[in-house]
């Protein structure tokens, strides 16, 4: 009786290797919208040593790993800003990426210098909508197909089509962006039948990538990014998933795919991970991010002056807009949204602080407007700051040259009598107002008029 039993548990234990046997698993782990943030910043930024120590890992237990990040990867740091976002690809291939899309942010310094980002990474930059003057695509390509194990993976690069709305104008001139539905649609058409997996590395933002996960079949997962924002678990528009891991290095996302061979369904399961849960820094990496930032160190890392407080958001823009309008004696000070990159935090305030704030170096832009021309955001400002418009008194505005840009100025501001561009960066102006010792958290910022009030 023993001998048919050991034939039954044989027979069990054969069906179980079958059954694990007809599926394949991807490891995805991805970043979007990290700015430049090579270096650690306390639990708030692991920076890419940590990151990298994390790829290592996960390549070391499972063999099918790809390492992917859905864009702007530079602009928001030091080290990004004075080198024009070149350090930023030695070190993504360090610390051992697979592919990138394009962000919006890739364009800060004009579309030729992505090429030069393409020489630097010995991965592919992907964007399948965004065309130099000739038509042609900047990037490597518009999408890839790569093996992984016993999976052939496609991945498609995508750009925000808002791209030439909301970046400089100098050295982008000519640059078109097609469509992002139909964009997508075209390569999912081409890779659909040829690859057992399709990724979508998006960076269009949460609406775009909604409608796109909505309207298009065959994507199983979308790495997301533009939107600056966390999903601690994949969300699902039908059958395709959505992650992205907020900004800055604050996470890292891992996503696990899980395909059943012999029927083809997908199954994706994935978490994102703290900066403060992420093992120590790889050693190569670290080294080399340390030997980038040794080079910007003597200028930024300078103690120059103290906060009680950290800061949020909205008493950001309060802060730097009173700053421009005391510095021009302006009737009121202006930055555009998404224009103030990072907070300040209770204690020392070093020039880096300010960097990572401003990094895109702005100019100091003073407008004449009058009050019955007042629209967009700014008189969306003067109505969150309690201020009355007269639609006859002509208002002196301090602000930025990014705003006063042919491209935007009009919607932003309004129809302006006359633009005044300095050689004064705003970056120099924030950091000489806080050397200068003045008291920042006496500013009357929106928290505090409102307490002032209740």
């Amino acid at each position: 009786m023993v001998y048919p039993f050991r034939l039954v548990v044989v027979a069990l234990l054969c069906g179980v290797a079958h059954a694990f046997a007809a599926t394949d698993t991807l490891v995805v782990l991805h970043t979007n919208d990290f700015h430049g943030y090579i270096s650690a910043d306390g639990d708030r930024a692991a920076g890419l040593a940590r990151i990298a120590a994390y790829f290592k890992q996960e390549r070391q237990r499972n063999s099918n790993v790809l390492a992917l990040d859905a864009g702007d990867c530079v602009s928001g740091t030091p080290v990004s800003t004075l080198f024009q976002g070149r350090p930023i690809y030695e070190v993504m291939t360090a610390a051992g990426y697979d592919a990138s899309a394009l962000g919006n942010h890739e364009f800060d310094y004009g579309w030729r210098e992505i090429l030069n980002y393409r020489d630097l990474a010995d991965f592919p930059l992907l964007s399948a909508n965004a065309r130099d003057p000739q038509g042609q695509l900047i990037a490597d390509a518009a999408s890839v197909q790569m093996d992984v194990g016993p999976l052939r993976v496609g991945i498609i690069g995508l750009t925000t089509e808002d791209t030439r709305r909301i970046t400089i104008t100098a050295g982008n001139e000519g640059v078109s962006f097609d469509g992002e539905v139909s964009s997508v649609r075209r390569q999912v058409k081409t890779l659909r039948d040829e690859v057992d997996l399709l990724l979508l590395l998006s960076h269009a933002g949460h609406g775009a990538d909604s409608v796109i996960a909505a309207t298009i079949d065959g994507i199983d997962l979308i790495v997301s990014g533009h939107s600056h924002t966390l999903l601690k678990r994949p969300q699902f528009v039908r059958q395709t998933a959505i992650v992205r891991v907020g900004a800055y290095t604050s996470h890292l996302g891992h996503v696990s795919i899980l395909r059943d061979r012999d029927t083809g369904d997908v199954t994706v399961e994935g978490f994102a991970i703290p900066a403060a849960e992420l093992p120590a820094e790889d050693p190569e990496v670290a080294a080399l991010v340390a030997a980038w930032e040794a080079r910007v160190s003597k200028l930024v890392d300078v103690s120059i002056g103290h906060t009680e407080r950290s800061w949020n958001k909205r008493d950001m823009y309060t802060l730097v807009e009173y700053i421009l309008q005391q510095h021009a004696k302006a009737d009121a000070g202006f930055y555009n949204e998404g224009g103030i990159r990072n907070l300040l935090f209770e204690g020392e305030i070093t020039a880096r602080h300010l960097w990572n704030i401003e990094p895109f170096g702005n100019h100091l832009a003073v407008v004449r407007i009058l009050g019955k021309n007042v629209v967009g955001q700014l008189a969306w400002r003067f109505k969150q700051q309690g201020k009355s418009i007269d639609p006859e008194r002509l208002y002196t505005i301090a602000t930025n040259s990014f705003v006063v840009e042919d491209a935007r100025r009009e919607t932003l501001v309004g129809v302006t009598e006359s633009v005044e561009i300095a050689d004064t960066l705003i970056r120099d102006i924030l950091i000489d107002y806080v050397r200068s010792g003045a008291a920042l958290d006496t500013i009357p910022t929106l928290e505090r008029r409102k307490r002032q009030h209740r």
